[in-house]
């Protein structure tokens, strides 16, 4: 028998566990106990006969019981395609893997048991990362078109320090990084920090609106990237620049999506349904799925991070949201939209960490400053002053931030709203910009939840 892991999984072993991923979107897996340490062998280049041997030499059982259950665990681990397995020895036995799943050896698909345990172990698995605030669009509903510009490109991370500080992340435990601005494509040396983060066992999604990129640049880094995700508003220029305030940007959004899909790019349209672009849904709709690509679309209009309502000018209209919510429902948008806008109908009450910035996500600015989220403009670190594994642990703000959080459940006025058990929503973040309050509830939010109702 010979396995070896491929080039695209991704994997942290951190206090006798072992996380797992796939570079492309994929959930993770959890490795436990004796599977951990199976695994990290195999990470080693060791194969299954000198690890059954290892394992007996310090263990009390047989060797065949450890060789079952070594064999198990390989099969259960290469039909997830976590391990690569010679032909010959793909053949094992199903009812083993199933024994090893059912066992507790993997836990699939991003569930909310693992992200329970990365939240509860305080790993920083999942990061954003605001390459700049600068961007070559003026989007209507933009949650930093009221930024005043005091984050310029003199004061953004230096490539030197991006670099060192992946390199902190990745030792910290961070698995996933989501970059975006403003429009990092405008950086010259975006290139190298998307390499920097993928060499680093990182996975990478791109936020992007795709019209600072060249057709090279988006073959090269096709095999780096898990997902790109890309703001399309409308089906033709017209719908889409009236929200871009930008000619020409439609058919350079167009030209990235055409080269995505050559490339083999996974990507997600993102369309965000306004007032006067909610009548090109369907024509979007029918656009993603003429390119193979998914789609997702936000229905909630936010405050800027500095509280203006401004963005609430183009929000859809109670009636438009009614529209939306229903269509999705019968079906419109294909499945996935009408999952995602069903309610939660939550059978508790009360959680014990409602919301996992600042325990397992974290945000970081242009210019270093360490948020929860980045949409939870709290500040609770710099990494221009200290590393980011000093930040994640030792920072009295972020320690004060958690500590905030663990203690206020208490006042928490979602889980008394009438609304609760529909309703989707809760962002701490929204609620500190709407009411300067992290446990008060934020009406941009509490809108769609009443729209949810009404549907459902």
């Amino acid at each position: 028998m010979h396995v070896s892991v491929p080039d695209n999984v991704l994997w942290r072993c951190l206090s006798g566990l072992c996380i797992l991923t796939l570079r492309k979107p994929a959930g993770y897996y959890l490795l436990e106990d004796t599977a951990a340490e199976i695994w990290q062998a195999i990470a080693k280049g060791q194969q299954p006969d000198d690890i059954v041997a290892s394992l007996c030499g310090r263990y009390d059982a047989s060797p065949d019981t450890v060789r079952r259950d070594v064999n198990d665990l390989t099969e259960a681990l290469g039909e997830q395609g976590l391990l690569a397995v010679q032909p010959e020895c793909s053949k094992g036995s199903v009812e083993g893997a199933g024994h090893a799943r059912q066992s507790g050896a993997i836990l699939e698909r991003e569930s909310a048991e693992i992200m329970g345990i990365m939240t509860k172990m305080l790993v920083p698995l999942q990061g954003f990362l605001e390459l700049t605030r600068r961007c070559n669009e003026k989007c209507v509903h933009c949650y930093l078109q009221d930024d005043p510009g005091d984050i310029g490109e003199g004061d953004e991370l230096t490539l030197q320090r991006l670099k060192t500080l992946i390199a902190e992340m990745a030792s910290a435990g961070c698995m996933e990084l989501s970059i975006s601005g403003g429009e990092p494509g405008i950086r010259a040396d975006f290139d190298q920090v998307v390499y920097t983060a993928a060499s680093h066992g990182i996975k990478v999604n791109l936020y992007t609106n795709g019209t600072a990129f060249s057709k090279q640049q988006v073959r090269d880094m096709a095999p780096l990237l898990s997902e790109v995700k890309v703001s399309l508003y409308g089906s033709d220029w017209r719908s889409h620049e009236a929200v871009t305030g930008v000619p020409g940007s439609f058919a350079a959004t167009m030209r990235f999506l055409e080269w995505a899909k050559e490339a083999s790019l996974e990507a997600t349209i993102q369309f965000i349904a306004m007032r006067d672009n909610c009548s090109e849904l369907e024509a979007v709709f029918r656009l993603a799925n003429a390119v193979g690509f998914r789609w997702h679309v936000g229905a909630v209009i936010e405050p800027t991070l500095r509280g203006s309502l401004l963005p609430l000018k183009v929000r859809m209209s109670d009636a438009q949201a009614l529209k939306f919510c229903q269509d999705a429902k019968r079906g419109a948008y294909g499945p996935e939209m009408a999952a995602g806008c069903r309610p939660d109908d939550k059978q508790e009450t009360t959680l014990a960490i409602p919301c996992a910035a600042g325990f397992r996500m974290f945000s970081i600015r242009p210019d270093g400053v360490v948020y929860p989220c980045v949409r939870l403009p709290q500040e609770v670190g710099n990494v221009l002053t200290d590393s980011f594994e000093t930040t994640w642990t030792r920072s009295p703000r972020m320690l004060d931030y958690r500590r905030q959080i663990r203690q206020g459940i208490p006042r928490w006025e979602c889980p008394r709203c009438q609304l609760w058990r529909q309703c989707p929503l809760y962002c701490p973040g929204a609620a500190l910009i709407e009411t300067g309050d992290l446990w008060k509830a934020p009406a941009s939010r509490c809108w769609f939840a009443g729209i949810l109702k009404e549907t459902w």
